[in-house]
């Protein structure tokens, strides 16, 4: 599966529980606030305008 992954392009940083990254030692190579960024810019595109 990994190497399907992989083959199409796929690199995302997937974890269940952010606690999980407490000992990486390439936690700055992850980029995970420039990935928290783009979530939230797709929340604020994804929901509607208030009534």
């Amino acid at each position: 599966m990994i190497a399907t992954e992989i083959k199409a392009g796929e690199a995302s940083v997937k974890f269940s529980d952010k606690n999980a990254l407490s000992y990486c030692e390439v936690l700055p190579l992850l980029r995970l606030p420039e990935r928290q960024l783009q979530f939230e810019r797709f929340l604020d595109v994804a929901e509607p305008p208030p009534a």
